[in-house]
């Protein structure tokens, strides 16, 4: 994998309330909308947040989620952890849990519902879960499986996962979504694709760890 370079703009997308309605537009035309959510119980702009997070709660607990995560068992055979590989599943009474890397589920969710917005196109939560599970069922998105407190350890920006650890065709979703990325996103990702070129170094993961907590 490469660092990446796109355009700026979703950072030029701001979010604004009209009659109970969420629309969104471009910060210097404010008139020109690029589109709706079609949401009327939104009653500020900051519930997107809460709206993309709703989102990541219905695809976990999909039915078709549960039958992906199935699959990667049971065909793929994805057993291990990818920090610490001598734990497997089949170890009794230790649990290995997958964790969307190097884009959490929230950043594909997010990125998608960008492009939606970009492209002009009504949706609604179906429609972005729908998105996102295809991307799923389609091995576009990045996994890796990890033991419990290897999983806190990531997300905490304590440990790194190698890129090569990776399940799943994330060049492909990078190619196609690239223009949706916020700039956030994309500077985590060059830091990651950094690190991993680099091997591990304390000052590169602070780096990373500061740029989660922005």
């Amino acid at each position: 994998m490469k660092q990446i370079t796109k355009p700026n703009d979703t950072n030029n997308i701001t979010s604004l309330n009209r009659n109970n309605n969420i629309v969104m537009t471009p910060k210097e035309d404010r008139n020109n909308v690029l589109g709706s959510f079609y949401f009327s119980q939104w009653i500020e702009p900051k519930e997107i947040k809460s709206f993309i997070k709703n989102i990541e709660r219905q695809i976990r607990t999909s039915k078709e989620y549960k039958t992906y995560i199935g699959h990667l068992n049971n065909e793929i055979g994805i057993h291990s952890c990818a920090i610490y590989g001598n734990l497997t599943d089949d170890i009794e009474g230790l649990t290995l849990e997958y964790h969307h890397y190097p884009f959490t589920l929230y950043d594909i969710t997010e990125i998608v519902v960008n492009k939606k917005i970009m492209n002009d196109e009504k949706f609604t939560t179906l429609d972005i879960i729908d998105e996102v599970l295809k991307l799923h069922e389609k091995n576009r998105v990045g996994l890796v499986k990890l033991c419990k407190t290897a999983h806190e350890l990531v997300h905490a920006g304590a440990v790194f996962v190698k890129i090569e650890s990776i399940f799943g065709d994330v060049q492909s979703f990078v190619q196609e979504y690239i223009n949706y990325f916020p700039d956030e996103i994309v500077e985590n990702y060059n830091k990651l694709i950094e690190m991993n070129k680099h091997g591990y170094d304390e000052k590169i993961l602070e780096i990373i760890k500061k740029g989660k907590a922005q």
